[in-house]
């Protein structure tokens, strides 16, 4: 909903006179409110420009004083008013130009101030006064009209001799202390009423009867499950109903409906919750990580052994520290490592298939301050895409927070230039980021997940929501599940395409000593091995966990059980691509159909 934020901005749109058509004054620098050596002042406040449409439904009005230090007494209870007026001029010394006489409101507040808390000089929100039926009496005005300017007016509502607040004015310092008043509003009509929604064979219709006769156009919103709201559609003025064509079998869906007016969207109405029919099957495709060397030495039988993974990431190359591109190789590594044959096998097991390349502490910024290791990195991974007919290449470089806005920068040009010479021959390019659920998150980071929202060189982005025991210490779930909600709202606000993004589940877990960031991956066959993991219980987040007495460790695990409940809880925020770390020693989602890759992909 909008919000004005508005100040008082001129010397005579704070003024005061004395009770009884008293003494006027437009200059003093400290207002009183409450009784002052037996005098009870009229406060005047003025706030001009107010963007707010005329019969719009306020949600929420504040007024907001600065503290001047001035104040005595133990109590001062105030009535305010606003005045009755569509667009009131500035204060005067005339009888009708003093607060006291300006036409007031039928709606008033009292607010019964504590002068102790005035004294001495606070600042702001000492004591807000809610103001919402003022307010909104003066914007119901037929007169009234978005910028047109609101008055407000308070004195004594019975506070004996020296009780006061004196809060300061526009004179004082400017807009640094004059008073504030902030407005939240809605709608100007009702919204929509009669919301339903019912499916008709594969898709769910929805309905609602027009509640408004001003919308430029509509907004659609659902909810899977226990999932977010998320926006589906935005339809013209006089829409009355919309198709879901994508739904799919056994879940459940809400939707909700509200006009967009010229003043603003209007409230959201829900419609009641539809099951549809038939059998639950997975909605999202999956990725899947696999690395050379232990301790994931079979991840290549369990992609074989006749489970859906519909895309497959192999990471054959690394940039060593010196800027190089290196081939992380069987023969050097292990099982799992490049080798041709292996390579083919990939390709045999998977619908698609992405060369993941990885970087040292240091090699993504010596690669990226040379051009010619730049290019050479970029020669490199192309020809490998042609000649092992893979898919594309993932970029997984990360150590974001050491990122600098500069190295920040030379990697977006880099991924141009990698993306554009891989689409010229017809490969892909995905690249990972890390795990932003908040503005505290986000402000860690360089990175942005908007800056990929158009970029059409990169055809899809991964965040790699997990590892949050590496921020929070041992204890800690790998994946929290309010966590993970909040990351998947953050991603799709930033790049609503959901064809352009996936999500990372995890498939690891760990163990360390309590209360430190001593942390240890371990493969679920791994936890199986360590000591008290028979007493495991499963969290609220859905991970095994146990703590073992004799060492003071805490382990963490995933299981079939838990990786469904993941992966169900990010289906249900509509993410469609699903990439898991990692293949091999860990269990696999169980219990449902997967998607049949389509034709032509």
């Amino acid at each position: 909903m909008p919000t004005r934020d508005l100040q008082v901005t001129a010397g005579t749109d704070d003024a005061r006179n004395a009770a009884g058509n008293g003494a006027f004054n437009a200059t003093v620098t400290t207002q009183h409110l409450g009784l002052n050596a037996g005098v009870d002042y009229w406060a005047g406040l003025r706030f001009v420009n107010v963007a707010v449409p005329q019969g719009a439904v306020i949600r929420s009005a504040s007024l907001d004083l600065y503290s001047s230090g001035v104040a005595a007494g133990t109590s001062a209870p105030v009535v305010f008013h606003g005045e009755k007026s569509a667009n009131p001029a500035t204060f005067s010394n005339t009888t009708a130009g003093k607060p006291e006489g300006r036409a007031r409101t039928t709606a008033a507040v009292t607010k019964t101030f504590d002068p102790a808390r005035w004294n001495p000089e606070i600042g702001f929100g000492i004591d807000v006064v809610d103001v919402t039926p003022l307010v909104q009496e003066i914007v119901n005005q037929p007169a009234f009209a978005s910028g047109n300017a609101i008055a407000l007016v308070g004195h004594n509502n019975g506070a004996a001799d020296n009780n006061y607040i004196g809060f300061n004015t526009h004179d004082f310092t400017g807009n640094l202390r004059g008073a504030k008043l902030t407005i939240t509003y809605g709608s100007t009509t009702p919204p929509p009423t009669g919301v339903g929604a019912v499916q008709d064979g594969g898709t769910i219709a929805v309905s609602w009867t027009d509640g408004s006769t001003t919308e430029t156009g509509y907004e659609v919103g659902r909810r899977r499950g226990d999932g977010g709201w998320h926006l589906r559609a935005t339809l013209p003025a006089g829409a009355t109903g919309w198709t879901d064509t994508d739904v799919a079998a056994g879940y459940t869906y809400t939707y909700r409906v509200r006009p967009l007016l010229p003043g603003g969207p209007s409230d959201w109405l829900s419609s009641s919750a539809v099951t549809t029919t038939g059998t639950k099957a997975w909605t999202a495709w999956i990725e899947a990580w696999l690395f050379p060397g232990p301790p994931a030495e079979d991840a290549d039988e369990e992609y074989r052994d006749g489970r859906v993974i519909h895309v497959l990431k192999p990471e054959y190359h690394r940039v060593e520290d010196d800027g190089t591109m290196s081939v992380r190789s069987e023969e050097e590594l292990g099982e799992n490592g490049y080798s041709p044959a292996n390579a083919a096998d990939v390709r045999a097991h998977s619908d698609e298939q992405y060369d993941t390349v990885s970087c040292g502490d240091f090699g993504m910024i010596a690669m990226l301050d040379s051009p010619a290791k730049r290019a050479a990195a970029i020669s490199t991974l192309v020809d490998f895409c042609v000649d092992s007919g893979f898919t594309g290449v993932c970029v997984d470089f990360e150590r974001f927070g050491t990122w600098t806005a500069a190295v920040h920068g030379d990697y977006k040009a880099w991924l141009r230039t990698l993306g554009t010479a891989l689409h010229d021959e017809g490969k892909k390019l995905q690249i990972c980021g890390p795990p932003i659920t908040n503005e505290d998150e986000q402000n860690r980071y360089e990175w942005a997940y908007e800056d990929f929202a158009t970029t059409t060189e990169v055809d899809r982005v991964v965040m790699m929501l997990y590892d949050y025991q590496y921020d929070e210490g041992v204890g800690q779930s790998v994946q929290p599940a309010q966590w993970a909600r909040n990351g998947c709202a953050w991603l799709l606000a930033r790049i609503p395409d959901v064809d352009r993004i996936g999500v990372g589940l995890p498939n690891y877990g760990y163990h360390g000593p309590i209360g430190t960031y001593e942390i240890t991956p371990d493969t679920k066959d791994a936890s199986l091995t360590h000591p008290g993991h028979t007493t495991a219980t499963r969290n609220a987040d859905g991970e095994m966990t146990w703590t073992n007495g004799d060492d003071d460790n805490t382990y963490v695990y995933q299981d079939s059980a838990g990786i469904n409940t993941k992966r169900e809880l990010i289906e249900d925020e509509g993410i469609k691509h699903i990439s898991v770390w990692h293949l091999g020693g860990n269990d696999w989602f169980t219990g449902r159909a997967e998607m049949t890759w389509p034709d032509g992909e």
